[in-house]
């Protein structure tokens, strides 16, 4: 149900990232709202159960960017792999750390993507899409303040999982 729930999500998040992509002359992966959801599963999530979310909003991501085939798919596992680790080495519990979590994750995810890009791509990508780097941190920061409510609604909580021990 929570997988369903988040590609849903997922999908909702893609739409209004590309409509509003429109209105500021961005693409589609620009922003990235969606690596703050994956990151969230990188923390809360089973690690089968977030590794196939994270494989769907890469593909979802993939589908509406209209970007080579397969990249954001992995990168956003990529992503939740290092989300996990990293997991493992912060305490995340508020909202703001929340979002300097979504920040690291989204400087790593941006820094491989251009990396892979810039590998196989036959014109130089050069390292103009760095340059936005900063800019797209701040915004995936910004956005996962905004989401981070609406992302604990994917997670039954402690206190939910206390009153089942409780019973």
């Amino acid at each position: 149900m929570r997988v369903a729930m988040a590609w849903g999500m997922a999908l909702g998040l893609l739409t209004l990232e590309s409509v509003a992509g429109q209105f500021t002359s961005h693409s589609v992966a620009a922003l990235d709202v969606t690596l703050a959801l994956v990151a969230y599963l990188a923390l809360k999530a089973l690690p089968l159960e977030g590794a196939v979310t994270a494989f769907g909003v890469g593909y979802l991501v993939d589908v509406m960017s209209g970007r080579p085939s397969g990249l954001y798919t992995f990168l956003a596992e990529l992503a939740y792999v290092g989300g996990k680790l990293g997991s493992s080495l912060v305490v995340v519990n508020t909202r703001h750390r929340f979002a300097l979590f979504c920040m690291a994750v989204q400087a790593g995810h941006a820094v491989v993507a251009w990396m892979l890009r810039s590998a196989v791509a036959r014109d130089p990508v050069g390292t103009a899409p760095l340059g936005l780097l900063p800019l797209q941190v701040l915004l995936t920061g910004a956005a996962a303040l905004g989401l981070y409510g609406a992302l604990r609604m994917l997670d039954p909580g402690e206190e939910r999982a206390r009153q089942d021990l409780v019973r």
